[in-house]
């Protein structure tokens, strides 16, 4: 990959929306877009990745990190959703999944 596909500066805001101010102040960096696999199947990213901005990509189940029952089918989801998100760069699966509200385990009460 070519340093060309990544934006010159490292600030980022989490969610889409509000880059307009990172590029009015001729500074585009990252966008963040945490998305919940259980309701999409691809976003074009395209005009967030041609004016400049890296686009990384969040995939969640629920807000969540799947239990391991369900690893197969997120894994499928995910793919699908990443197959039909052109312009996207980074893509970040598990985030924080030593939360109680992300960890299936911890959230179930399991121990």
């Amino acid at each position: 990959m070519s340093s060309a596909q990544f934006p010159k500066y490292l600030y980022g805001l989490h969610d889409i929306g509000g880059h307009d101010r990172l590029l009015s102040a001729n500074k585009p960096g990252w966008v963040l877009d945490a998305v919940d696999l259980r309701a999409q199947t691809g976003t074009d990213y395209t005009s967030l990745a041609e004016s400049g901005l890296g686009v990384m990509v969040q995939l969640q189940d629920a807000g969540a990190f799947p239990s391991s029952d369900r690893y197969a089918d997120f894994a499928a989801r995910a793919a699908t959703y990443a197959r039909n998100s052109p312009g996207a760069r980074v893509w970040i699966i598990g985030n924080a999944i030593n939360t109680r509200a992300a960890q299936p385990r911890l959230r179930d009460g399991a121990r």
